[in-house]
């Protein structure tokens, strides 16, 4: 991993992050700037960073068919929904850059949501509130 940002700021290290460290070091400032041994980078720059796979998961549009020529990944994968815009998914398709779809990396969370959705429904409206109340 060379990279890592939030919605506002990103850090980059040319050889690699030590991503032990930038989890350790967002956790204590909730930032990643002003990790030791990275550079700070704007959000823009990190899409123009050439590596082998682009993870967007901040937000939707953040690759449109404005933006997407700067891309020098060689694989993007939506982990927000909808991280690549139409536009832009086109753009890159036309340029042989695959797009690991946002249902993929979304998928599992979707199916744990689902199981507690059914565990849920299968305790009924007032059973968890009657187990809640010591017996008499």
């Amino acid at each position: 991993m060379v990279g890592a940002s939030d919605v506002y700021w990103g850090v980059y290290a040319k050889d690699e992050l030590d991503v032990s460290a930038a989890v350790s070091h967002a956790a204590d400032t909730g930032r990643p700037e002003g990790l030791p041994g990275a550079e700070p980078v704007s959000n823009e720059d990190l899409l123009r960073l050439s590596c082998a796979v682009l993870v967007s998961a901040a937000r939707d549009g953040t690759i449109t068919c404005g933006n997407e020529s700067q891309v020098q990944a060689r694989l993007v994968v939506e982990a927000a929904n909808v991280a690549v815009t139409h536009g832009g998914d086109a753009a890159l398709a036309a340029r042989g850059v695959p797009i690991g779809p946002d249902i993929l990396p979304n998928a599992g969370g979707v199916i744990a949501s689902y199981f507690e959705w059914v565990q849920d429904s299968e305790r009924g409206p007032c059973r968890s509130a009657l187990q809640a109340r010591p017996e008499r």
